[in-house]
Parts: C-alpha cells; sequence; structure tokens
C-alpha cells in the first residue's frame, strides 16, 4: 500500500481509534469503547473500498459496498462482515441511545471485533 494513499490515512486512523477503545475499555468507558472500536472498523473499511478505488458517502453505504465488492466476492468472511454489522449496531445504539447499555462484555467483544476486522482489512490490502 502507497503510504501516501487516501487508504495508508483511514489505516492510521483505524489504528489509533483502537488503540482508543483499549484505553476506553480499560477505564470502563464502554460506550466510547464500543464507538472507537466502531471507527476502527469503519476506517479500515474506507481503506479497503480506497484501495479499489471506491469511496462511500454514508456508513450504510459502505456496508453495502463491503458487500459487493468483498464478501459477494468472496475476498471478506461473511460471518466477519455481520460482525461489522452487529458492531454498527451497537455503535448506534451507544450513540444515540442511553450509554447505559454499553456492558463490560459488550465493549470487550466490540473492541475484539474491530480488532478481527481491521486484521482482515490489512491482510488484503498486503495480498493486492
Amino acid at each position: 500500500i502507497d503510504p501516501e494513499s487516501a487508504a495508508a490515512d483511514f489505516l492510521k486512523k483505524a489504528e489509533e481509534a483502537l488503540e482508543d477503545a483499549e484505553l476506553l475499555l480499560e477505564n470502563e468507558r464502554y460506550a466510547g469503547a464500543v464507538n472507537r472500536a466502531y471507527y476502527a472498523a469503519f476506517y479500515g473499511a474506507s481503506a479497503l473500498l480506497d484501495s479499489v478505488d471506491l469511496k462511500a458517502n454514508s456508513h450504510q453505504a459502505t456496508v453495502d459496498l463491503l458487500h459487493r465488492e468483498f464478501v459477494r466476492t468472496g475476498k471478506l468472511d461473511r460471518e466477519l462482515m455481520r460482525s461489522y454489522a452487529r458492531l454498527f449496531e451497537s455503535r448506534m445504539s451507544g450513540h444515540y441511545g442511553l450509554s447505559s447499555f454499553a456492558t463490560t462484555d459488550i465493549a470487550q467483544r466490540s473492541f475484539e471485533t474491530g480488532g478481527r476486522f481491521l486484521a482482515a482489512v490489512k491482510k488484503l490490502l498486503n495480498a493486492a
């Protein structure tokens, strides 16, 4: 991946968001941890889309494009994509709902999903 590309910038943001999620999780700031874990995955998804010259204009469009370009083609695991969708839903609940929804378990699962998704993105980008 070209270090000057938007994909490289998205990956850097993704890694920082995952680090933020871990710090928030350790400090029992669960809604914030879920939010940053989601953004780690979202920025990773944005890097992946950028690598094929695509840009989504919304979070839902990101999901749709990932399905079309990576899940249907078998490049991205369908179950991992389901986890990404659940992470998106958790982020929405925390962002627009009550912050009390986020438990230790939800935040931990979100952090793990963000990490797995980002690892899959990096693997795909290195293979490209």
